[in-house]
């Protein structure tokens, strides 16, 4: 297939790997076997014990178009950050390292971009098994993920919204929203949050990956870590102020938002909100912080959006604070005072 595009610009698929030995190659020709033929493919390897340096060194050896750069185990996130730090391209393409996308996922990102104007694509996914098997033709309507037709930025506040592996962002974009801070639980979720606050998002209902579900990989996303794990992080993160914060979760595993995890979400909005400069997001960075311009427009919408459409969640929180210890219904009002 010929890509239909004229004067294609550049493509970089950005690729961090640990211990992928076992389907870095097929990511990797993925890649490089797209419609849209101008592409650069960068794997980060970060600190893999197993072969994925020597796998990717062989292949670079024979292909041009891929680039290798190892680094000491840090993370995804710290992967992420450093291709982005090496690609030349004017988009940037995230891939995982197990998974594969369809030869068309480029050139039909691309034209859904310059279609609505967008600054960053992202869309629907086949599941596989290891051997590439189909599990279930749409991730979506599997997980019963249904999106609005213009996603806007107070959609993605309060719910990451993101198939973080089909992202195609612009690289103007990136230059804005990178690095990613590296304490960050969701970076996809970073990633749309701020680049909708910089432009419009644009998303297709078409698969252009397959989801490979393998032993290492058993979980199908963001909507599958638990609750409690995300409690765990954000008490490491924030390190005050615990005493109102775990009431504040015994109210949030007792409602009906927790059941959905929308109580998950509006946990993770309500201390967007508290700490005024998204310092929670931020992982409490202020250089960070104050070089980002968007975030003054986060937090407003933030705000703004909560109290219209969470009235009923302020009252639950009131009840479950008067039902317990006094001195949390205190300080919920010097929190309201202080926001």
């Amino acid at each position: 297939m010929t890509s239909l595009i004229k004067n294609e610009e550049l493509v970089s698929f950005i690729i961090p790997a640990y211990n992928a030995e076992k389907f870095i190659r097929e990511s990797i020709e993925s890649c490089c076997s797209q419609s849209y033929r101008n592409v650069e493919v960068i794997v980060v390897n970060d600190g893999s014990n197993d072969k994925t340096a020597s796998v990717v060194s062989e292949i670079v050896s024979l292909n041009e178009l891929v680039k290798l750069k190892n680094i000491k185990h840090a993370g995804k996130v710290t992967a992420i950050n450093e291709g982005i730090m090496l690609a030349k391209g004017k988009y940037i393409a995230i891939q995982a390292a197990d998974d594969v996308c369809f030869p068309y996922r480029i050139e039909h990102e691309i034209e859904i971009m310059k279609k609505n104007n967008a600054v960053l694509v992202f869309g629907d996914m086949e599941i596989v098994n290891e051997k590439l098997e189909v599990i279930h033709h749409s991730f979506w309507k599997r997980e019963k993920i249904k999106l609005k037709e213009n996603i806007q930025l107070e959609d993605l506040i309060l719910s990451n919204q993101i198939s973080g592996g089909t992202i195609l962002i612009t690289k103007e974009i990136c230059d804005e929203v990178f690095p990613i801070p590296k304490t960050l639980l969701f970076e996809d979720w970073w990633i749309g949050v701020a680049a909708s606050s910089l432009g419009r998002i644009a998303y297709t209902e078409k698969p252009l990956i397959q989801y490979r579900l393998h032993a290492n990989n058993d979980n199908l996303g963001k909507s599958n870590i638990t609750y409690d794990m995300y409690l765990a992080k954000q008490k490491k993160l924030i390190g005050r102020n615990l005493e109102y914060y775990n009431q504040f979760n015994i109210y949030l595993l007792n409602s009906d938002f927790a059941l959905n995890q929308k109580g998950m979400d509006l946990g993770f909005l309500l201390f967007l909100v508290k700490y005024g400069k998204c310092n929670v997001m931020l992982s409490l960075e202020p250089k960070f912080i104050s070089r980002i311009k968007f975030l003054k427009h986060i937090r407003n919408i933030s705000i703004s959006y909560l109290f219209r459409v969470n009235y009923r969640y302020h009252i639950k929180v009131l009840i479950a604070l008067l039902l317990g210890d006094k001195k949390y219904f205190i300080k919920y009002f010097l929190f309201k005072l202080l926001s």
